[in-house]
């Protein structure tokens, strides 16, 4: 045998181990995807239980997270001749009524910005606004366990 034959089989026999070595790595690589996969599922799980949310409220978010979001819809011109109603306010003498729980909680825990929170819809709320849920039974108490997990910093 000579000099050259005897390189290209060593060239052979090293690009067969790079090629399963390289296998190898692709191998390692996809389950260290899947491992890190379940670790996220995991992690959301628990934080989604923390906040008083079943697994089905999150694959339920999930779902309407990845729906693409509708056009927006163009508001038809007002006429001119229209105008709004003026805004009415109670007597000053009536009492104001008092906020409820899911206002003075998020106010409590996101301060200027809970007007706004409480009116945009939320996926961990199937996509609802908090106001929304909060009027359906049990939703009082989601939206006040949302706000719970929003104060611990989850």
């Amino acid at each position: 045998m000579t000099a050259r034959a005897s390189s290209v089989e060593a060239l052979e026999a090293e690009i067969a181990r790079l090629t399963q070595e390289r296998r190898d790595l692709e191998r390692q690589q996809r389950q260290l995807r899947v491992d890190e996969l379940k670790a996220l599922v995991d992690h959301f799980a628990q934080q989604l239980g923390a906040a008083g949310f079943g697994l089905q409220d999150g694959i339920d978010a999930l779902q309407a997270r990845a729906r693409p979001a509708p056009p927006p819809v163009e508001q038809p011109a007002r006429h001119s001749v229209i105008k709004p109603a003026p805004f009415v306010t109670a007597p000053k003498s009536q009492p104001r009524p008092p906020m409820d729980a899911v206002h003075l909680r998020a106010q409590s825990v996101l301060g200027s910005d809970a007007i706004d929170w409480l009116q945009r819809a939320h996926p961990l709320l199937g996509g609802m606004t908090p106001t929304q849920m909060a009027a359906t039974p049990r939703g009082e108490e989601k939206v006040l366990a949302l706000l719970a997990a929003y104060a611990r910093g989850a």
